[in-house]
């Protein structure tokens, strides 16, 4: 979160809820990676909590190195692979799967040149203007080639999903990066992946209405 500890451990609080019960009135398994997916910003939203500690909490700033690369792992690797590989299992339109694995041949591309990049160079954490600035040492060569692919990867599958609300989501999202880009610059990281945490609370919506018109199989009347 990009407030303080508090506000991220309480959004933790909820997801995993939301999760439970997204998971829970999930009937296709097929849909499970997805429904998962409040459980996973859950996770996420715990490890920035104890980031947020970490500047405050000498205990905590023993293992803040190792919170930061777990936050890391989830906000640029996870993420651009998940998403998109969530929304493909899903999906059961041939066509849109062929655009889906394309998108997700991106999020793995992007996902694993991020991952070299976090094994590779230095990171580090720092509070700034109430918000946590994570500091990346990356090439900067081709950060716009990697942005657009994260942004492929992490907001578009959803246009091409047939599910019910399922662009209603991509919409949110896209929605949600634009503010974050505008009104929190520097600090895309932590401010966008709180924005797409909270959401994420919308999936239970989804899988609901991905039940919509679906009918019960009639009972037999049991013969004499």
């Amino acid at each position: 979160m990009c407030f303080s500890a508090s506000a991220s451990f309480i959004a933790g609080g909820v997801l995993a809820s939301v999760g439970g019960f997204s998971v829970a009135i999930n009937r296709d398994r097929k849909l499970f990676p997805f429904a998962a997916i409040p459980f996973y910003f859950a996770v996420q939203q715990f490890i920035e909590g104890f980031i947020w500690l970490s500047f405050s909490e000498p205990l905590v700033h023993h293992f803040q190195h190792e919170f930061i690369y777990l936050f890391l792992f989830f906000a640029q690797v996870f993420w651009p692979i998940y998403v998109p590989w969530s929304i493909l299992i899903a999906e059961k339109d041939e066509r849109s799967r062929r655009y889906l694995r394309f998108i997700l041949a991106i999020g793995v591309l992007v996902g694993g040149y991020l991952a070299i990049c976090l094994a590779a160079f230095p990171v580090s954490a720092q509070i700034h203007q109430h918000h946590i600035l994570y500091v990346l040492d990356y090439p900067e060569f081709n950060l716009n080639y990697k942005g657009i692919a994260y942004f492929v990867a992490t907001v578009i599958p959803s246009f091409f999903s047939t599910g019910k609300g399922m662009r209603l989501f991509g919409i949110l999202i896209f929605v949600s990066l634009m503010i974050t880009e505008v009104m929190f610059p520097g600090f895309e990281i932590s401010v966008w992946c709180f924005y797409a945490a909270i959401i994420s609370a919308a999936i239970p919506w989804i899988i609901s209405k991905s039940y919509e018109g679906t009918k019960k199989p009639k009972a037999h009347p049991k013969s004499a």
